[in-house]
């Protein structure tokens, strides 16, 4: 079931607006048991996660110089959490004129631009045999001084001419557990 909370705006400003990119996909921060997480999988098949509880799909038609772009994106969020799987088609020709890693900072830019987040960390790591970029960043609340600010999570990478992202959010005081259970589930089918 799908929740209407304060975060909704922030949600959906800061990743489901991300023209290219997004297979983000996620889990809620430590609010849930261990056996109530499901594996949710890409349209393509290609890529999965778990999350702890029911998504909501969106998709995302972008008319850009390159061709059109579809983004299919699930969707699991909180009040405290927002976890997105998200996978985009990339016509041939961007990939070509961009290449991996221009693609990748791209999608990396508009995430911290749209979260108006802040880097901490980017490097590069390995699932199932696919080079990723790990992006670590916070968040702060500028409206609330007083807010508690989040903390960020997003996994890049290019399989098979698509681009994935896989982006959780928590808020600071509710720790990182559930985030990098996701980030752990993830799984990348050749």
């Amino acid at each position: 079931m799908h929740h209407k909370t304060k975060f909704t705006p922030l949600a959906t400003r800061t990743l489901r607006c991300t023209i290219a990119p997004l297979l983000f996909a996620c889990a809620a921060a430590g609010l849930h048991a261990a056996d109530s997480w499901a594996r949710i999988t890409s349209e393509d098949g290609k890529v999965s996660a778990l999350v702890p509880g029911e998504v909501e799909e969106s998709t995302q038609v972008t008319r850009t110089l390159a061709g059109k772009i579809t983004t299919r994106v699930l969707a699991y969020e909180t009040g405290d959490v927002l976890f997105d799987l998200a996978g985009t088609g990339l016509p041939a020709v961007a990939l070509k004129f961009a290449g991996e890693k221009g693609v990748i900072d791209s999608a990396k830019g508009k995430v911290l631009s749209q979260a108006m987040g802040k880097e901490k960390s980017f490097e590069d790591m390995t699932v199932s045999g696919v080079g990723c970029k790990l992006l670590r960043y916070d968040m702060v609340h500028h409206s609330d001084p007083a807010h508690r600010g989040f903390h960020g999570l997003a996994l890049f990478f290019v399989h098979n001419g698509r681009l994935y992202v896989a982006n959780g959010i928590v808020m600071k005081d509710a720790g990182m557990a559930d985030i990098e259970k996701f980030a752990d589930s993830i799984q990348i089918k050749p």
